[in-house]
């Protein structure tokens, strides 16, 4: 069994950026690639004793043309942080879901969010009984804490359903401004 602790923060970019939002993952850079696999499209992974370093995702390399050695601000608990990107990595993102990568004291310090996590990763080995696991870490958290599995299919399936209403939505209000202009003439 492997573990690890993150702090996920999403963030809203200033107007004008290459994407509207990002996903912070502050991550312990060893224990998390017992977790992960991450596919070094260039650069480096995070390393212990990073600091501002960053490692991102390819769609959002391409998008806002950025490699390793350029920098990329991200709001900040006092404003604006600057990170130099170090790596970039192949992930299968989700639109409106681009993720950074930061070491999880730097995300720590950007956000003000010190020694605290709000996530944790758990790879059970075969053979594992996950159920017995789980009820420990559950027992050992506390009943502050929810337990769940990350579904990314269940999150891509809730996007657009959204999107399906707000179709909707707009076929109504043609529907019914086609109805007035009708009902006028």
């Amino acid at each position: 069994v492997a573990a690890t602790g993150i702090l996920r923060v999403p963030a809203i970019l200033s107007e004008g950026a290459a994407v509207n939002s990002i996903i912070v993952f502050g991550v312990e850079p060893e224990s998390t690639q017992t977790i992960h696999n991450y596919q070094l499209a260039a650069g480096r992974f995070l390393e212990e004793g990073d600091q501002g370093a960053m490692v991102i995702t390819r769609r959002l390399a391409e998008l806002a043309k950025l490699s390793p050695g350029d920098t990329f601000s991200v709001p900040s608990a006092d404003g604006t942080t600057d990170f130099e990107i170090v790596g970039v990595i192949e992930a299968l993102d989700l639109p409106g879901t681009d993720g950074v990568y930061v070491t999880l004291e730097d995300a720590q310090k950007t956000f003000n969010q010190t020694g605290l996590i709000n996530s944790i990763e758990v790879s059970y080995k075969a053979g594992v009984d996950r159920a017995a696991l789980s009820a420990e870490i559950a027992s050992t958290l506390g009943d502050r804490y929810q337990m769940g599995e990350v579904d990314s299919l269940r999150a891509l399936q809730s996007y657009l359903q959204v999107a399906e209403v707000i179709i909707n939505i707009f076929g109504l209000a043609a529907l019914v401004m086609g109805g007035f202009i009708i009902f006028i003439t």
